[in-house]
């Protein structure tokens, strides 16, 4: 019994561990999709330039066509990525609780039944 709460106990930990990284990688989504988001909008500047060139307002209206489309990409791409990572972060999260109510049972079990560690200092278990 104390073999499969410790193995419980692992699990537990590297669901975690694994669910801490599937964190950094959801902020690291935020980060790429803030600066796709910046990149694709033209600057004020550089609109103002094209459009004082002859045919600069069609050509400024493609630029701003095209950057919209950017985003909207850029948008799609990141809700893709950050329904995948939920769903995967779900899984992590059920198995980190099962696995910890699996390991509260044992223990439960394992008290009430007035056992003792075997991992005492010259401790036998007993059963009732």
């Amino acid at each position: 019994m104390e073999t499969e709460v410790a193995a419980l106990e692992q699990e537990a930990t590297a669901k975690r561990e694994q669910s801490d990284a599937l964190n950094a990688e959801f902020r690291k989504s935020q980060e790429e999709l803030v600066s796709a988001m910046r990149s694709a909008v033209p600057t004020t500047a550089g609109m103002g330039l094209i459009s004082m060139l002859p045919g600069g307002s069609v050509a400024g209206s493609l630029l701003a066509q095209s950057a919209s489309s950017n985003r909207l990409n850029a948008t799609a791409e990141y809700n893709r990525k950050m329904q995948a990572m939920q769903a995967r972060a779900a899984l992590m999260q059920t198995d980190i609780a099962r696995a910890e109510a699996r390991k509260d049972h044992l223990v439960g079990m394992y008290l009430q039944k007035g056992c003792r560690s075997t991992k005492s200092a010259g401790a036998e278990p007993r059963a009732e």
